[in-house]
C-alpha cells in the first residue's frame, strides 16, 4: 500500500523472495547402485522481510537419457509442503544400465502460494548399474629399504571397469593409478618405515560401475642394535643405578624401533622395559649387592623389528662402610616382674639391613661395658634379669648392619 498526492494505491499480487533448495539422501555420486532408495528432499523459505514459511506444493521430475533420447519423469506431483516448508519423494526406480548411463537431473518445481512465487531448484543424481569389490596384495613381510608393489584388483562380475584407484596410508596418499582391462592396476613404492602398515585402494567408480575400497596389512622389517651402559659405575650400596639400553635401527631412516628390553644379570631377569620413542629402556635399581655384576640386555622387536642382544656391562658395586643409625630413644623400666629390667629402643634403619643389636651392661656409668645380648630385628627390647633386688646397672645398645659395620652407641641409661 503507498500514499501518494493524498490519494492511496493498492498493489496486488505475491512477494517475491523464496530460496529454494534440494538436497539428496545419497549425495556421494561415487557410491549409489541401481536399486537402493533415494530420498529427495526440498527446502522453501523466504529471503525477504515477510517472515511467513512458504506454503504450496511440489512437483519433483526426473530427467535422463537412454541413449540420446531423453527421458522425463513424474517422481511426485502436488505435494504439499509441510509446516518447515519441506517436501519430499522417494525412490528406487532411478534407471542405470544398458542405454542408460545413469545420469539423473532432479528437478523440484515450486508452484508459489499467495505470498511467493514460484520456483524450482535442480540437481544431478548419480545412478551406477553395478556394484564392485575392492582385493589389495602385496608381499609381506618385506625388508625396509626395498621396493614393494601393491595390486588392486577391482572386479564387478559384469563388464570391464574403467578409472582409477588411489593408494593411502592413512590420509597420506602414496599414488594414483588407472585400472587396465582387467580392472587391475598396480603402485611400487619405497621407503616405508619399519612398522606395521595398513594400506587403503580406493576405487573411485566410473559412470557405470560405483567406488570400494579394500585394505592390506603388511610389515616392513629393519635389524636392530643394541648398546648398555650403566651409570654411575661403580656406585656406592644402596645407590641408585641406572642400566640404559639404546636400541637403533640398522638402517639409517628406518624409524625407532619398538618392542621390550630385558635386563639380566647372569640368568636372573631384573626388569623389562619398553623401549620409548627416543629409543631407549631405561631400568633403575638399587638392590645390588657389593662386588662385580655382569648385566645383559636382550631387546625383543615388535612391528617388524629384529631382535639384538646388547654388549655386556661389568657394574661395580662398592662395598658398604657406612655405619647404621644410632638407636634411638633407648629407656630402662622396671618389671615385668621382680629384680628384671626392660630396656626398649628405636629401631636403626640401614640400607644393607639391620643384622643384630649387641646390648652392653655396666655397674658404674663410666665402668667396663660387657655384651649381654644380642637380639636381632625386628626385636628392639631386652629383659635383664638381677641376681637380688638394690642392684644398679648402667646399659646401652649398639646396631650392627649386614656387612658388620657398628653404629655408635645409644644413650646410657
Amino acid at each position: 500500500m503507498l500514499t501518494l498526492n493524498g490519494g492511496t494505491l493498492f498493489a496486488l499480487g505475491a512477494y517475491d523472495g523464496v530460496r529454494i533448495s534440494l538436497a539428496s539422501s545419497a549425495p556421494d555420486m561415487r557410491n549409489w547402485v541401481l536399486g537402493e532408495k533415494v530420498t529427495f528432499t526440498v527446502t522453501v523459505s523466504s529471503t525477504g522481510l515477510l517472515l511467513n514459511v512458504p506454503t504450496g506444493s511440489i512437483t519433483f521430475t526426473d530427467l535422463t537419457y537412454n541413449g540420446l533420447t531423453p527421458v522425463t519423469t513424474v517422481l511426485a506431483d502436488d505435494i504439499p509442503l509441510d509446516a518447515s516448508g519441506q517436501a519430499s519423494v522417494t525412490t528406487f526406480s532411478l534407471a542405470a544400465g544398458g542405454n542408460f548411463l545413469g545420469n539423473h537431473r532432479i528437478t523440484a518445481s515450486y508452484r508459489g502460494d499467495v505470498n511467493f512465487t514460484g520456483g524450482s531448484a535442480q540437481r544431478v543424481q548419480k545412478v551406477h548399474a553395478y556394484t564392485t569389490t575392492m582385493s589389495v596384495a602385496c608381499s609381506s613381510p618385506v625388508l625396509f629399504s626395498q621396493t614393494v608393489q601393491f595390486t588392486a584388483t577391482v572386479s564387478a562380475g559384469v563388464g570391464v571397469t574403467t578409472g582409477m584407484v588411489m593408494f593411502c596410508e592413512g590420509s597420506t596418499i602414496l599414488g594414483q593409478r588407472p585400472v587396465n582391462g582387467l580392472g587391475v592396476c598396480s603402485l611400487t613404492i619405497a621407503g616405508l618405515s619399519a612398522t606395521s602398515h595398513t594400506i587403503t585402494a580406493t576405487y573411485a567408480s566410473d559412470t557405470r560401475y560405483a567406488a570400494s575400497r579394500g585394505d592390506i596389512a603388511l610389515v616392513v622389517e629393519d635389524g636392530t642394535t643394541t648398546t648398555l651402559a650403566s651409570g654411575p659405575n661403580p656406585s656406592s650400596f644402596g645407590q641408585s643405578v641406572a642400566f640404559t639400553a639404546r636400541v637403533a635401527a640398522v638402517h639409517v631412516g628406518a624409524g625407532i624401533p619398538t618392542g621390550w628390553v630385558t635386563f639380566k644379570k647372569g640368568g636372573t631377569s631384573l626388569g623389562t622395559v619398553a623401549v620409548n620413542a627416543a629409543g631407549k629402556a631405561v631400568l633403575n635399581i638399587s638392590n645390588l649387592t657389593p662386588g662385580a655384576h655382569v648385566i645383559t640386555a636382550t631387546f625383543a622387536g615388535s612391528n617388524g623389528w629384529g631382535n639384538s642382544s646388547g654388549n655386556t656391562v661389568t657394574h661395580t658395586v662398592l662395598a658398604d662402610t657406612t655405619p647404621p643409625t644410632i638407636p634411638g630413644g633407648l629407656t630402662a623400666s622396671s618389671g615385668p616382674a621382680r629384680k628384671q629390667i626392660t630396656l626398649a629402643w628405636t629401631g636403626s634403619p640401614d640400607a644393607s639391613g639391620i643384622a643384630r643389636y649387641e646390648v652392653y651392661q655396666a655397674t658404674t656409668e663410666f665402668g667396663a661395658y660387657t655384651l649381654i645380648s644380642w637380639p636381632t630385628p625386628p626385636t628392639t627390647s631386652y629383659i635383664v634379669t638381677l641376681s637380688k633386688s638394690g642392684q644398679v646397672r648402667w646399659y646401652y645398645v649398639i646396631a650392627v648392619d649386614n656387612f658388620g659395620n657398628n653404629s655408635a652407641a645409644s644413650v646410657k641409661v
